[in-house]
């Protein structure tokens, strides 16, 4: 309203002034010529003085043949004319042009604080659905909904129609109550009831599926990493079992004199076996003596 009346001011101000030039100038000379006739068909009257600023201030008519019609009047209505336009685009405009862009921002401001209020509403009244239904379904009053009172409260069309305006599928009952039991212990409580309400509520968004997606490349990711690390463990463990195979000393080796008979351990005679016998015996001195013992009667029976 106060630009409106600012424009409209400005416009007869300067109006005024025009229109009281080009009467002085009819009254001083003869306005029967034709650009006497120019001034009179643009600057007459008031009102002609309003719409022919009104169009030079919207682009409707070039100011410059404004000025050029002017020619007949004082050098003084001239620099008038570009002190209007100038007015006009820098100050006036402008100005009206910052307050109906702010006009605008504080309606959609408005709007915006309308819509969280409408939000917020909506939620309320879909939480006080949800509570009640939680008290239809909850018939012993026990501030606990087990699945026995679920699987009746799912027969009951009161009920459904219920879960049918919250926008929650419940085709499958033991989904559902597996759903809303977060702590998983059998039973849902209201905090469980609503939160599970809320968050099935509607179809499924991309933000879900999304996170579904996620997940999936989380489990398969560590799942290779758990087959990769379980088959380097059995390679380690089959490799450390024949290292142990190669490392584990051979009875013939570890005996020599034992698996040798007639010829050869005579051969190899007392001596011999003694030094090998105490090599291999893990037993130490005792098992030396007796392996010398038998080899010396071995020898002394072959030379008699």
């Amino acid at each position: 309203v106060w630009t409106s009346l600012v424009v409209v001011m400005m416009l007869y101000i300067f109006g005024v002034c025009f229109t009281q030039g080009v009467v002085d100038f009819c009254v001083a000379n003869d306005c029967r010529t034709p650009s006497g006739e120019l001034l009179l068909n643009r600057y007459g009257g008031v009102g002609r003085s309003l719409l022919t600023l009104f169009q030079a201030m919207t682009n409707g008519i070039a100011w410059d043949e404004l000025v050029q019609v002017m020619q007949p009047l004082p050098e003084f209505y001239h620099f008038l004319m570009v002190s209007y336009i100038a007015i006009a685009y820098f100050a006036v405009l402008n100005v009206v042009t910052g307050i109906f862009v702010e006009t605008t921002l504080q309606v959609a401001n408005q709007d915006r604080d309308e819509i969280i209020k409408l939000e917020m509403r909506s939620k309320e009244t879909y939480l006080a659905r949800v509570q009640e239904i939680f008290l239809e379904m909850d018939t012993d009053n026990s501030n606990q909904i087990t699945i026995d009172e679920f699987r009746r409260a799912m027969k009951d069309k009161k009920i459904l129609a219920y879960f049918n305006a919250l926008h929650i599928d419940f085709t499958d009952i033991m989904t559902l109550f597996t759903l809303l039991d977060r702590d998983h212990n059998g039973t849902i409580n209201l905090e469980e009831f609503v939160r599970g309400c809320m968050r099935l509520k509607g179809e499924a968004k991309s933000i879900d599926i999304a996170k579904l997606q996620y997940q999936q490349e989380w489990l398969m990711h560590n799942m290779v990493m758990l087959l990769d690390d379980v088959a380097e463990v059995r390679h380690a463990t089959q490799v450390i079992g024949q290292r142990q195979k190669l490392q584990r000393p051979s009875p013939l080796v570890a005996n020599p004199c034992a698996a040798r008979a007639g010829e050869e351990a005579r051969a190899l005679g007392g001596d011999a076996c003694s030094e090998v016998s105490d090599q291999a015996s893990p037993t130490g001195g005792g098992a030396s003596s007796l392996a010398v013992g038998a080899t010396s009667s071995l020898a002394s029976s072959s030379g008699a």
